[in-house]
């Protein structure tokens, strides 16, 4: 029974992601986002995106999905 609670643990551990991922991911978010901001209006109908939905997106925190 001490074997499947210890593994279970384990599982949980592996599901958490690590710090560096974690910092990685938020990094990843602010550098679309930043591209994001950067194009034009015809990039932004080219992708089925309004000006509106940018603002919206880059108004977001980093660390908000």
């Amino acid at each position: 029974m001490a074997r499947i609670a210890l593994n279970a643990g384990f599982a949980t551990a592996a599901a958490t992601p690590s710090l560096m991922e974690t910092l990685n991911a938020w990094y990843v978010r602010w550098q679309e986002r930043r591209e994001l901001a950067s194009l034009d209006q015809r990039a932004l109908d080219d992708i089925g995106l309004s000006r509106g939905d940018v603002l919206t997106e880059i108004s977001k925190p980093f660390w908000r999905a």
